[in-house]
């Protein structure tokens, strides 16, 4: 099927009828073994990982129930800021942060914990400082 869809997917219509620019496949085994069904890593991938931090703000958890009215914010906001255009001749790409996106991850992050714990986390992220901050 990866076989497939790599050679399918440039040809599908974009929601926005922009230029396509590529495809994202997530994976936590590694880059080779689907370089050989076809998918080519971006040389310049990388893993970020922020250290913890203490903080004077208030923190909260965000909940199943609130993704979806944070996701249309951010969503908003993501559109707003790549309307306008970059400067000099950088490109830049974005994943829209819709709901079906975030949920993606989510299930996966809810059979892994569950897998390996036996339970499912209530909160599904958190939020620092007042929204829009």
């Amino acid at each position: 099927m990866l076989k497939e869809l790599v050679n399918v997917l440039p040809t599908w219509r974009l929601e926005f009828e922009c230029q396509y620019v590529g495809n994202i496949l997530y994976s936590d085994i590694g880059k080779s073994y689907y370089a050989h069904l076809g998918w080519h890593p971006n040389p310049t991938n990388q893993h970020i990982e922020f250290r913890p931090e203490m903080s004077s703000t208030t923190t909260k958890s965000i909940l199943e129930d609130e993704l979806e009215n944070l996701c249309k914010k951010d969503e908003a906001l993501v559109k707003r800021l790549m309307a306008v255009p970059s400067k000099g001749d950088k490109k830049r790409v974005t994943i829209i942060p819709n709901l079906e996106h975030m949920l993606w991850h989510i299930r996966k992050e809810d059979f892994a914990t569950n897998y390996l714990f036996g339970n499912i986390p209530h909160a599904k992220g958190g939020i620092i400082g007042k929204p829009g901050s």
